[in-house]
């Protein structure tokens, strides 16, 4: 058993993932797609020895209020919210890869499942946890990396049922076990929208995680942003990959990498904003699309 080997065999830290990447492209489907209770678009589905969820271009409809986000595209925004995470080093976003399955389902995205998972509102972290204590400190680390990031993708439908929290034995350098939390950033479909959307994420959600606002982004965070948004680079990289996978229209990827410069200034701030102001300021760094 090697060091940073994760126990479920379903999840894996981000570093892990490239691993399975090729297996949930080309993998033998070893359980066909199944409808998920309550969801007419989402299935589960097996990959050899691993499950995923499955998301068909073909069942992708117009939403009431997201209009601007064209049916047929949500499949791509997944992937692409991926893609940045992984650039960003966050490990927030479960592997998600695009493929076309035979038959009547088609093309689609299919994301690793998050085994033995809750919701965020089954995790219930809307109190502001204890700065004192490790754990809540992890916890904060989590909600703030989840904030900044949805600031960035433009994540118009974050709310308590579209992030994932479950916990996971890791092997420590010291031969070990640890439970670790672990914070999934899920349901990815109607991000880098029309700059008019509200951004709705736990940070703009008053009722919910209203507590990040005003509050200082922790320095290990905020390190992670600052490499991403200084970094010439890192930001024609992530450009690059983008383009090659065809997965935003041209406008929608100006309007990301506009908010890099948003980044940069909310960032050297150091602290989260109030929410009344972050649609303000991301307006004037958005082209409407």
């Amino acid at each position: 058993m090697r060091k940073g080997f994760y126990k479920e065999k379903s999840v894996a830290p981000n570093e892990e993932f490239s691993l399975y990447e090729e297996e949930l492209r080309v993998g033998e489907i070893s359980r066909q797609p199944e409808k998920l209770p309550g969801h007419e678009s989402v299935f589960i589905m097996g990959i050899k020895d691993k499950l995923a969820i499955y998301k068909p271009r073909r069942l992708e409809k117009i939403i009431p209020g997201w209009e601007k986000i064209k049916p047929g595209t949500y499949y791509k925004r997944e992937r692409a919210a991926y893609l940045v995470s992984q650039h960003l080093d966050l490990d927030l976003v479960p592997l998600t890869v695009i493929r076309d399955l035979e038959g009547e389902h088609g093309l689609g995205s299919i994301q690793l499942f998050i085994p033995n998972a809750k919701t965020l509102g089954e995790w219930s972290p809307y109190k502001k946890p204890d700065k004192y204590s490790s754990k809540s400190q992890s916890r904060i680390e989590m909600m703030a990396t989840l904030a900044l990031f949805d600031i960035l993708i433009h994540e118009t439908d974050r709310h308590s049922g579209n992030a994932l929290f479950n916990e996971r034995v890791r092997l420590k350098d010291d031969e070990q076990f640890e439970c670790q939390e672990k914070l999934y950033a899920t349901d990815n479909g109607l991000s880098f929208g029309d700059a008019r959307l509200r951004n709705f994420s736990i940070l703009t959600d008053i009722g919910k995680i209203g507590w990040l606002c005003g509050e200082e982004i922790p320095q290990n965070v905020a390190e992670k942003f600052n490499n991403f948004v200084n970094s010439e680079q890192s930001i024609q990289n992530l450009k690059k990959t983008l383009e090659k996978e065809d997965l935003l229209a041209e406008n929608e990827s100006v309007a990301l990498f506009t908010r890099v410069n948003y980044m940069r200034i909310l960032l050297s701030s150091k602290h989260f904003p109030i929410a009344s102001e972050i649609t303000q300021n991301l307006a004037s760094y958005l082209p409407n699309i």
